[in-house]
């Protein structure tokens, strides 16, 4: 959105909005297509998962999206409210903008996302096999395979590391789902030497430090703006992602992929940028995460 104007060609128009606080749509009479079943839609901000769900109950809100598995598992228990999970287009996985390529290997094998799956996420979700979420991966799923928890391996990599372990690192996440998960990551990486402390924030003040590149690991879930791996390595492109270490030669490949006509061509260079990400290793898979939402009556 800009404060003056938005131009779409989907199904609704913005009708009123005020910055922070609430934005109106409604149907459009013009649209080519099917006229949705909602005519009018009213999108409220709620950064506190919690009492988004306590809305519900009051009927100040209908919907709440992605709302966290605790919030999920609340819902169990609140009357003219109903919980729903399913498999999601989001993994989670670290950030790690240490500008040392041994040393972000080695975190990359140091973590075991079963134990982090089985115990800090009670069962949900499922150990990444790829780069992104098997819903986002599509055709390139199973495409480029990588070695996940190999303690021996994080244990070589961090031997050749030139970064400072006498240091602590900060773990920055801003909900509870990341902050569990984050325990299990500190715990796996002390194994190895590397010392962190976690820190949870407010969304905003997170999201500035993350751009800012003031961060030294974070735990994100990628993939409900991105449906698509090759929109997806748009996070490796200082112009359009995220400011992490990568090389001028990853920026250029995730660049150029877009601009092959050819499918097999373009198919043959994504694969070529997926491996060589895995091996910079800015971005580590660690979980297809699933997704809760939650209605009432």
């Amino acid at each position: 959105k800009t404060a003056e104007s938005v131009v779409s060609s989907g199904p609704y128009v913005i009708t009123d909005w005020k910055e922070n606080e609430y934005v109106k749509f409604e149907a459009r009479d013009d649209y080519y297509g099917k006229k949705p079943d909602l005519t009018h839609i009213k999108y409220v901000p709620i950064s506190d998962v919690n009492a988004a769900v306590v809305a519900l109950q009051t009927g100040e809100l209908d919907i709440a999206n992605q709302i966290g598995k605790a919030a999920y598992a609340q819902t169990a228990t609140m009357d003219g409210v109903t919980g729903v999970s399913f498999d999601g287009w989001q993994n989670s996985g670290l950030f790690d903008f240490v500008d040392d390529v041994n040393f972000r290997q080695a975190v990359f094998h140091a973590i075991n996302r079963d134990t982090l799956v089985a115990i800090c996420l009670d069962g949900n979700g499922a150990p990444c096999q790829d780069l992104f979420a098997a819903k986002v991966s599509g055709k390139y799923a199973g495409a480029v395979s990588f070695t996940g928890y190999d303690l021996d391996l994080a244990k070589e990599e961090i031997a050749k590391s030139e970064a400072d372990l006498s240091r602590v690192y900060t773990i920055e996440v801003y909900d509870a789902d990341s902050a569990a998960a984050a325990q299990c990551v500190q715990a796996d990486l002390a194994v190895i030497g590397i010392q962190t402390e976690i820190v949870e924030e407010e969304i905003g003040t997170w999201y500035d430090n993350l751009m800012a590149g003031n961060m030294d690991f974070s735990i994100v879930a990628m993939g409900t703006d991105m449906v698509g791996t090759e929109d997806m390595l748009s996070i490796y492109d200082p112009d359009a992602g995220y400011p992490l270490p990568v090389s001028d030669e990853l920026v250029q490949m995730v660049r150029n992929a877009p601009t092959i006509a050819d499918d097999d061509e373009r198919y043959a260079e994504v694969v070529k940028t997926i491996e060589l990400a895995v091996e910079e290793a800015t971005w580590v898979p660690l979980f297809d995460a699933p997704t809760y939402y939650a209605y009432n009556s």
